[in-house]
């Protein structure tokens, strides 16, 4: 059974507690053993790679991140190490050479709305099969860096325009998903959903 580090905040969040993720994990451990820490400012390469995942809900890296952290992170996706980063994860401000590896940085987002959701690439093994949904979510967007080669996945459309919301990048032997959905339980809640993140936890462990 692989293993799965869950990095997230449950005593200091800003926004986003590390328990709206909470209807996933009974889905996820079906198929693999998750470990939740909110202990990433101390974190140590040597102890990540005791995993074969690190999913990063991430929501205080302003008040409790650190450049050491920072280091540790990107040292584990260089070396091959795997990490799904979801919704407000890429809020890394500081994080300047982690935002690079995830190819985007966040922009912002207008209010909370109904968002239709639709794969990008017919046969990517993350997406493959899938039928748009909608749901009610935070519509982030972003600013890709153009140095990280991504390759989008899956776009939400809004007021008629469409906007990503997810990819995948690889650095040396690692890799990295970003899905932008995540706001609260009910999202988490949501089948299609829990779909997409245990197909992006499988790809991120089939290389």
């Amino acid at each position: 059974m692989s293993r799965i580090l869950l990095l997230g905040d449950q005593s200091r969040p800003r926004y986003h507690s590390l328990q709206e993720i909470d209807p996933l994990l009974g889905r996820i451990q079906e198929f693999h053993e998750v470990v939740e820490s909110e202990e990433y400012s101390e974190l140590k390469k040597d102890q990540l790679f005791d995993f074969d995942v690190i999913i990063n809900y991430i929501d205080n890296w302003q008040d409790r991140g650190n450049e050491r952290a920072e280091q540790v992170l990107c040292e584990y996706l260089k070396e091959g190490g795997k990490i799904l980063s979801i919704h407000n994860g890429i809020i890394l401000k500081s994080a300047v050479e982690l935002l690079r590896l995830h190819g985007a940085s966040f922009q912002g987002h207008a209010a909370y709305d109904l968002l239709t959701y639709e794969k990008t690439q017919r046969n990517h093994f993350i997406t493959q099969d899938m039928e748009p949904f909608s749901i009610y979510e935070e519509p982030y967007e972003f600013d890709f860096n153009g140095v990280q080669k991504v390759d989008i996945i899956l776009d939400y459309h809004l007021n008629g325009k469409s906007y990503p919301a997810g990819w995948v990048t690889e650095e040396g032997r690692g890799r990295l998903v970003y899905l932008a959905f995540g706001h609260d339980r009910k999202t988490f809640e949501n089948k299609p959903i829990q779909e997409l993140i245990l197909r992006s936890i499988d790809w991120l462990l089939s290389y």
